[in-house]
């Protein structure tokens, strides 16, 4: 198992942060929004920022902005931002 940790920048246009490519049954990923200004938003390729899963901004208390998945061969998470925003995503992957 090796340890991959990527950070991003995520805007108002969706973005793979995350995908097993079938080379595995099941891929654990560790997601935080490290931003501390806007929220993200999680989910399919046509995520927005009504229909995504809210992941908080980063705040020194609390654990809104974190979140963890289990992908299965051949899905992908996807994070965008309200219209105009951005914001910093750290993902480990815990297994490929």
């Amino acid at each position: 198992m090796a340890l991959v940790q990527i950070n991003n920048t995520v805007t108002d246009v969706p973005v793979m942060i995350a995908s097993n490519n079938a080379k595995v049954g099941k891929v654990r990923y560790y997601i935080a929004n490290t931003g501390g200004t806007h929220d993200m938003f999680l989910g399919a390729s046509n995520v927005t920022s009504s229909n995504g899963y809210v992941i908080g901004k980063f705040q020194s208390t609390g654990i809104n902005n974190r979140f963890q998945i289990d992908l299965f061969a051949g899905e992908s998470l996807y994070a965008v931002c309200a219209s105009g925003n951005s914001t910093t995503v750290t993902v480990l992957n815990a297994g490929s």
